[in-house]
């Protein structure tokens, strides 16, 4: 069943809509001014970008009609690092390349939830390692290229910055777009599911000990604690504390430990600190962002790998309960059956044997008839008849043994004249 349907649908109604909008404004404008403490010239170019993944999330889950919300805070965010009131020709320029970054901006986010949705069928495709693919091609990859192009180009053709930076500029804009939406939109995505509720109240301990534990191999990581024997703990450290949260407290905990420690290496390393420090701030910022992308993208594929593989076994088990279940019904209406046919059985069986005792009945009486109806052995003179076994019978008991007539004596009047003279 397919779920690209917002999970929160926006609201029809035109007050609340033009508050959603205002308020999306303002949450781009002020996490678009946090970004550019970081920037390059003109001003509106960095490395980190906030922006990118709270609005890829909030038209996953809210729809595409929040664009105009969208559109509004590149224009204002973006517009107002380098807007010059100096002249009404430099005021154009101004209003021309914030306009043409609001539409790449809405293009991005627009564009790549559409493509996110369309391919995988989900407002959250971070179920399945093919969405999470997909999620990563056109979420951090597809849309912010579009917004990259279309505000450094313009940035460019504007005169703000010269062409010669163009690679440079763009690298940095699509780095800060794509990492922004692969660290921030997962989180937030993942939050809204309902995995986290159970989780929270059945393992509170296990989760305590994963942030103590994630925050102090961090700091470590960082440079933030002192060195144990002068010894340096690499950032891969942090893989088995990340794989501990995919394989033990889900999704929503797993992302939210890459967040705070993206947010935290971003921070030590803007304040020159870090592995990653000792260059210029714009190179360690984004050589530190491919690091957060290729750690984020490992972390979201093992996750989808483990969530995948606990819905299978999950899938197995309901079919082995379903199929279980209905062996046990089978079995009991089988036994029903049984008893049924069993006494089925019986009946027929008596039927039968009553059957084969009337059979013989007819069969002996049968015989009887065709025994009166042969030659019977009589005497001549006191009429006694000789049965099967050789003994002479009055004919009397020889005929009522064998039918189902009786006798009643009486004198013929023959005999009675015979007997008695003329006096009978």
């Amino acid at each position: 069943m397919r779920e690209s349907s917002p999970y929160i649908p926006a609201s029809r109604s035109l007050l609340p809509r033009l508050i959603e909008i205002v308020l999306l404004a303002a949450v781009y404008y002020s996490t678009a001014r946090l970004g550019q403490t970081l920037a390059i010239p003109p001003g509106n170019v960095t490395p980190v970008w906030i922006p990118s993944g709270i609005f890829l999330a909030a038209v996953l889950l809210r729809g595409y009609s929040i664009w105009p919300g969208i559109f509004l805070g590149a224009f204002l965010g973006n517009t107002w690092a380098y807007i010059d009131f100096s002249s009404f020709s430099n005021m154009i320029r101004c209003l021309f390349t914030g306009t043409a970054n609001g539409v790449g901006d809405v293009l991005s986010a627009v564009g790549g939830a559409y493509l996110i949705t369309r391919t995988t069928g989900t407002w959250n495709p971070f179920g399945r390692t093919s969405n999470v693919v997909r999620f990563v091609l056109y979420g951090a990859l597809v849309g912010p290229a579009v917004s990259a192009l279309f505000g450094v180009t313009t940035l460019c053709a504007a005169g703000f910055i010269s062409w010669d930076l163009y690679d440079y500029t763009l690298l940095t804009w699509w780095t800060g777009d794509g990492v922004g939406a692969l660290v921030i939109a997962p989180t937030i995505l993942v939050w809204f599911t309902e995995e986290k509720r159970s989780l929270l109240r059945n393992r509170r301990v296990e989760l305590f000990a994963f942030t103590t534990v994630l925050l102090t191999t961090s700091a470590y990581c960082l440079d933030l604690l002192p060195r144990v024997a002068l010894l340096h703990l690499p950032l891969f450290s942090l893989a088995p504390v990340l794989i501990w949260a995919v394989f033990r407290l889900g999704q929503s905990i797993t992302f939210s430990g890459v967040l705070i420690f993206s947010a935290l290496s971003i921070l030590v390393t803007a304040t020159g600190h870090g592995p990653f420090s000792g260059k210029e701030l714009n190179i360690s910022l984004m050589e530190l962002q491919w690091f957060l992308a290729v750690m984020s993208i490992t972390i979201y594929v093992l996750s989808g790998v483990t969530l995948e593989r606990t819905r299978a076994r999950e899938g197995l088990q309901r079919a082995h309960n379903e199929l279980d279940r209905k062996v046990k019904e089978r079995t009991v209406d089988l036994s029903e059956l049984n008893e049924r046919l069993l006494k089925e059985v019986e009946v027929r069986r008596k039927a039968e044997q009553k059957k084969e005792e009337t059979i013989d009945e007819l069969r002996r009486a049968l015989e009887e008839i065709k025994t009166l109806r042969g030659i019977l052995p009589i005497c001549a003179a006191c009429k006694k008849i000789r049965d099967d076994k050789g003994y002479w019978n009055q004919i009397e008991s020889y005929i009522r043994d064998r039918s189902e007539a009786e006798f009643s004596h009486g004198i013929c009047p023959e005999c009675a004249k015979n007997l008695y003279g003329e006096e009978a």
